[in-house]
């Protein structure tokens, strides 16, 4: 097991698991580009975590945009030089049913929550093959279960499961490494992405990964 100090993550959405993770694995010693829809939100989060422009770099990203992934993608390899770990992270929940749920709502989930993930690994996947790194891909339970009002996100979360498997089966024989995570099983799925890791800010151990 290898030491992660100065390997770099990409992690989309800068709130709630997104800042979470960027914190642990900074307080790890990894380096870490931060995103959010708009620079200030970026900056902001950014400037929260660290002081450091040598640790952490802001980035303004939609990922429901595979232009906007691949420039964020290629301001992070002009900043650091390469990326170890890409955390699809960003999404948005409207939880509504078919009466009140707005087409914009609709498309906006399916832009950012499933579309979103395909334009952020395609966007990296060259980059992580290069440095045979990790994919973490992050979703709801919802996919699984039936929720009264989930008419929107039950299909796109089961989409996004159903896209992460042959994802993980295409670089099966080669070094680099995904994984998926659903939100509520975040603590308890964690640890065999990095053995020693539990929820995200409440870490007993030191993080080690297997590169």
């Amino acid at each position: 097991m290898n030491n992660i100090a100065h390997k770099v993550a990409y992690i989309t959405g800068g709130k709630g698991i997104g800042y979470g993770i960027a914190r642990t694995l900074l307080n790890e010693g990894m380096n870490v580009a931060i995103t959010s829809r708009t620079m200030e939100a970026a900056k902001q989060a950014a400037g929260a975590l660290s002081k450091d422009p040598k640790r952490i770099i802001a980035l303004e990203s939609n990922v429901s945009s595979l232009e906007s992934e691949t420039k964020a993608i290629e301001a992070t390899l002009a900043h650091f030089g390469q990326i170890d770990v890409l955390v699809a992270n960003a999404g948005v929940g409207h939880f509504s049913n078919i009466e009140t749920l707005s087409a914009h709502d609709w498309k906006d989930t399916i832009d950012t929550n499933l579309t979103g993930v395909f334009n952020s690994v395609k966007a990296g996947i060259g980059a992580l093959k290069q440095s045979k790194g990790y994919i973490i891909t992050i979703a709801s339970l919802a996919g699984a279960n039936f929720l009264k009002m989930g008419l929107l996100i039950m299909p796109v979360n089961l989409a996004w499961l159903v896209f992460h498997r042959p994802s993980c089966l295409i670089y099966v024989n080669t070094a680099l490494r995904s994984q998926r995570l659903c939100r509520a099983l975040f603590p308890l799925i964690l640890p065999t992405i990095f053995p020693e890791m539990q929820t995200p800010g409440k870490y007993n151990r030191k993080i080690s990964a297997s590169w």
